[in-house]
């Protein structure tokens, strides 16, 4: 079997030699002519090179400035032209690209369109590189036992063995908040090997990377989700090779309250929707509240496009697509207790039906990345006394004052033909997104004196002191109501309000979300619709001490376009 050799290791021989034979002129005469033939017979005895060289892990081949890879097995793959009529030997070479020692020199069989493979374990790596970072090289020929191939491109990699010290935690704060952003730099350990970036993680949150300077140093930026966090730090090699950890515990502090329905940290409601309509694309979207001209208070618009912050989806799903959140409600409160407005993800029907996860909300428009708690379908059940679960659900705030103070209740409408249908009173427990107690009102009427729950539409807000505005819309006949101060005597099941019959012919149109917030920050709760086309507007409510109306604001499309 013919096997071609690197150039640069091929010995070179004295003039009129061949192979340590001795010729003479007459001989080298013959032989020259028997040497001779025609270029097409030569060219039809060599087989057609080997294409469409990689590695795995993967780098790049050929290429001027050869990829780093980390302490592992190398696998080399070949492509076997698809025109050869059988199998073939293939024959990889590897070898020190600075000494020209051979690392590997292997044979393998492959067929006609296929890959030649040959796995080299990272243990024959690690004894040629002996500790340091060392740049290989490697090509291929094949032959078929009669003729062989020209040897293919040669390509070049580093094998990286080293791995770096502990890395060195330096906060650039020294007080912190639960969701507000913090700095922090990562050095490396001198006594350690080179470190090209960092690996971390913020308690049980996804870990992130930052990649190194030329010092080896990198700063990154964390939000603090807790009372007490721990931030993890893993030095990396320029190879991707794990290194040294470390680790830095810090304390936040809790925020103040954040106004109901501002997640973005201005006092301002905002909008919050979600996706899997004609007009919006799966997700959880916010659109920040416009300020007016005062720059304190909002205005009827939003700011447009708003932000899709579901692009990861729900967590219990774990597909980490923005889908997740296609046919659910959501809901906004104070659901970790942290003092930051969170989000409820709630499933009334399909795959879910009767789920729901409290998703954490960082006061600046986005996810603090981990779930405050998760409800099952089996949590309503076992508490509505027909075994039912929402088909609605909505921010109970603390409707009853004797109820938990720091985290919110939740309001539904639930029931089902048999049994008919009700609103719901679910008290909440001591942790996040836990509601184990529920009341049914079933003496609180819908405001036709029926209980025809299932065919209003609610919406809670709470104003700066705490009293809840609840909003009852009816689409069949275009009725909307307001209960101002809702109260609930959980004890005796029973509502309290101040009702006020706003319109007698609301038409919205088709709506997905309605939301209820003091828009313009007048004192009195007003709505968010958004259709499935995305388009939304703003209602401002006034006249409920004279003659009550509700005034269509500026129309917008959520993300944007005219």
């Amino acid at each position: 079997m013919l096997r071609c050799r690197k150039p640069e290791r091929l010995a070179s021989r004295p003039p009129g030699s061949r192979r340590g034979v001795l010729l003479t002129a007459a001989s080298a005469a013959f032989t020259l002519a028997a040497l001779i033939v025609p270029a097409t017979t030569a060219e039809a005895a060599t087989l057609p090179t080997p294409t469409s060289l990689s590695t795995s892990p993967q780098t790049s081949c050929p290429s001027p400035a050869p990829t780093t890879i980390g302490d592992d097995d190398v696998t080399f793959y070949a492509g076997i032209p698809g025109s050869l009529s059988s199998s073939v030997n293939a024959t990889f070479d590897v070898w020190d690209t600075a000494t020209s020692a051979t690392l590997v020199n292997g044979t393998v069989e492959a067929g006609p369109g296929t890959n030649a493979v040959l796995l080299v374990q990272r243990a024959a790596f690690e004894t040629a590189a002996a500790g340091v970072i060392t740049e290989f090289s490697w090509n291929v020929a094949i032959s078929d036992g009669t003729d062989s191939s020209p040897t293919s491109v040669t390509c070049s990699f580093f094998f990286d063995p080293t791995r770096p010290g502990n890395p060195v935690i330096t906060p650039a704060a020294s007080s912190y908040t639960i969701g507000t952003p913090a700095s922090f730099t990562f050095s490396p350990d001198t006594s350690g090997s080179s470190t090209a970036g960092y690996s971390y993680q913020l308690n049980s949150g996804a870990p992130r990377a930052v990649t190194a300077g030329a010092s080896g140093t990198a700063t990154a930026s964390v939000t603090p989700t807790s009372g007490f966090n721990t931030l993890t730090v893993t030095a990396e090699s320029p190879g991707g090779n794990p290194g040294g950890t470390a680790t830095f515990q810090f304390s936040a502090a809790t925020p103040p309250p954040a106004a109901d329905g501002d997640m973005t940290g201005d006092g301002i409601p905002d909008l919050v929707t979600v996706g899997g309509t004609p007009g919006v694309p799966s997700g959880l979207w916010v659109a920040a509240g416009k300020p007016a001209t005062n720059g304190t208070t909002g205005s009827d618009q939003v700011v447009i496009p708003a932000v899709n912050i579901g692009t990861s989806g729900v967590p219990f799903v774990g597909d980490d697509s923005p889908a997740d959140f296609d046919g659910a409600q959501v809901v906004t409160g104070q659901f970790m207790g942290e003092g930051l407005q969170d989000y409820l993800v709630y499933y009334p029907s399909g795959q879910f039906a009767g789920d729901a996860i409290a998703l954490a909300g960082d006061g600046h428009g986005s996810l603090l990345g981990v779930s405050s708690g998760t409800l099952t379908s089996g949590d309503w059940t076992s508490t509505d006394p027909n075994g039912d679960i929402p088909l609605q659900v909505a921010n109970g705030y603390h409707a009853d004052p004797n109820d938990n103070p720091s985290l919110p209740a939740l309001l539904t409408v639930s029931g089902d033909p048999v049994h008919g249908y009700y609103l719901e009173y679910y008290n909440s427990g001591f942790e996040p997104a836990s509601y184990f107690t529920s009341v049914p009102l079933t003496t609180t009427a819908t405001p036709d004196g029926t209980m025809d729950w299932n065919d209003w539409q609610i919406a809670t807000s709470a104003d700066a002191s705490g009293n809840v505005d609840l909003f009852l819309y009816n689409s069949a006949i275009h009725d909307l109501y307001l209960w101002r101060d809702f109260t609930v005597d959980d004890a005796n099941a029973t509502a309290s309000f101040s009702p006020y019959h706003v319109s007698s012919n609301w038409r919205p149109g088709p709506i997905t979300t309605l939301r209820a917030a003091d828009i313009n920050g007048d004192g009195t709760p007003d709505l968010w619709t958004v259709s499935p086309q995305g388009r939304v507007i703003g209602w401002l409510v006034s006249g409920l001490a004279t003659r009550p109306a509700i005034i269509a604001g500026h129309s917008q499309w959520l993300l944007g376009r005219s």
